[in-house]
């Protein structure tokens, strides 16, 4: 065969190649769904080899391949950066999870603190409560202490016109005078007696005294009634009681209830007489 033919149709299958080859690669871009001119940035497009004159073969293939695999690397690229942008574009709403735990963390030290705090703000209240009760119990030891040293009494005591005036000068400025002017012939003076005989009893830091009313010259009309002194002084005068309290069956409570009202006694007057009080008192 003539050498010369043989060159031609070598070169022939050659071309006939490389045409396959390419439309293979053509058919590969399709099946992918690739729309190049989508994908390529239009700032730094990738050239297609264009060489001078015709090129076919072994060349012409590897060139059509190597700019093949730089469009597909430059699609990935876009979709890189396209999930990228959908990503930041949610940043805004959405937390790691590292941020997640950290977020938890503080929200339970915020926790923990409030309790502490809350704690620590119990144990002032407990202590502030402690002390309170130290400081009373402090003061009415104090106060029975004082109640021990101050006069007492106890019984009511009847005097007579002529001891009325001594009976209420010569009394200690803290010691109340309660002085009833009483006639036995009215049942409301004997009642009222009795009542103030119970109040003595309570109020033993109180002078419960009684007098007749016809030595000191009191219109019996005004009975019963009763006059409240204090550092010499009158606080209280009670004239016709049972309007305060009623004409009968008036009991302890309702006279009490009217001389604590009128300052006749307060209850600073009550002292309760212990034992050892008692034992006190029979020693000095």
């Amino acid at each position: 065969m003539d050498p010369l033919l043989t060159k031609l149709e070598a070169a022939s299958l050659g071309e006939e190649k490389d045409d396959r080859r390419k439309d293979e690669i053509d058919e590969e871009e399709e099946d992918d769904g690739i729309d190049i001119s989508d994908i390529i940035p239009s700032t730094s497009p990738v050239p297609r080899p264009r060489p001078n004159g015709r090129q076919t073969g072994p060349k012409g293939v590897l060139a059509d391949h190597a700019y093949y695999k730089s469009v597909m690397s430059q699609a990935q690229d876009a979709r890189t950066r396209a999930h990228n942008a959908r990503v930041l574009a949610k940043a805004a709403t959405t937390t790691t999870h590292h941020e997640d735990e950290e977020a938890a963390k503080d929200e339970a030290e915020l926790v923990i603190q409030e309790l502490e705090v809350e704690e620590a703000r119990n144990d002032e209240d407990r202590e502030a409560l402690k002390q309170y009760r130290q400081k009373r119990l402090e003061e009415l030891q104090a106060l029975n202490a004082a109640a021990t040293k101050r006069k007492q009494f106890g019984s009511v005591q009847e005097i007579t016109s002529a001891q009325y005036a001594s009976a209420v000068d010569n009394e200690w400025r803290t010691v109340p005078v309660i002085i009833h002017l009483f006639d036995n012939s009215i049942p409301q003076c004997r009642l009222v007696h009795e009542h103030l005989q119970h109040l003595a009893r309570k109020y033993t830091l109180a002078k419960f005294l009684k007098v007749q009313a016809r030595d000191v010259e009191f219109d019996l009309v005004e009975s019963p009634a009763i006059l409240a002194y204090k550092g010499g002084v009158l606080v209280a005068n009670l004239v016709r009681v049972t309007d305060e309290v009623g004409e009968t069956g008036f009991d302890a409570d309702k006279v009490e209830d009217m001389l604590l009202k009128y300052g006749a006694i307060s209850e600073e007057d009550i002292f309760e007489v212990t034992a050892t009080t008692t034992e006190d008192d029979d020693d000095d």
